[in-house]
């Protein structure tokens, strides 16, 4: 689910006149921005887990993969790390780790619209079984901070993930500066294999301990707040 605040729509006109004693042609532009809803788009991310046959148990590791639905600016699938009993989870859960998907706003043209900051909250059901929490890409693949989850955050006390006090970098994210090109082309994209330009990992954790390989499914929803600057 995506929510936004602003959408910046840019107008350019050209007027081309034609002076009766001059030998060229005299034109203006002139640029209008009007202030509707941004277009905002994040992916949906499913995780497959596969334990090594010939039986499936909780006490054993699963590998697993991550497929996108919706990739954003050709996207791929993100590799994935497992870890059973990873430090700082519970005992009896398994620690997925994979960069975080892309995201994009878009329609900020405008030079008063240049940036944005990123926040996050969850669905209102914390499911005690299955966190999520968002992280640095240094932090090691195998420790999972409690601190840093965000699917229990509610939507009044949003979690701000790029922006002042932000939990992954602390300003926002400028166009320009961000993943889908080093030009300032009006797309605001976190995401990628480089923090500063709006990289970052998910860290899940699932309790296996009495969890049905055959069958089970969990799912979380967590809602991105893109505000522009």
């Amino acid at each position: 689910m995506i929510m936004a605040s602003h959408r910046l729509l840019q107008n350019v006109e050209i007027e081309t006149t034609l002076e009766a004693d001059a030998s060229g042609v005299v034109s203006t532009i002139s640029t209008d921005c009007t202030i509707p809803t941004p277009t905002a788009f994040a992916p949906s991310i499913a995780y497959n887990l596969t334990w090594a046959a010939p039986v499936a148990t909780a006490a054993s590791t699963p590998s697993a993969t991550a497929a996108l639905t919706g990739p954003i600016n050709l996207d791929t699938n993100p590799a994935v790390t497992t870890t059973l009993n990873a430090s700082g989870a519970p005992g009896g859960f398994v620690l997925f780790v994979n960069q975080s998907p892309k995201m994009k706003i878009g329609g900020i043209q405008c030079q008063l619209y240049s940036q944005s900051k990123l926040e996050v909250n969850g669905d209102g059901v914390d499911n005690l079984s299955f966190d999520i929490a968002i992280q640095h890409l240094s932090d090691s693949d195998t420790i999972y901070t409690a601190a840093n989850k965000v699917d229990n955050v509610p939507a009044a006390s949003k979690a701000v993930l790029w922006g002042a006090g932000g939990q992954i970098v602390t300003s926002n994210l400028v166009d320009g500066s961000d993943e889908d090109s080093t030009t300032a082309n009006g797309d605001v994209v976190f995401g990628g294999s480089v923090e500063a330009k709006g990289g970052s990992e998910m860290h899940v954790i699932l309790d296996v301990t009495n969890y049905s390989p055959a069958s089970a499914t969990d799912q979380e929803t967590l809602t991105y707040t893109f505000t522009p600057f």
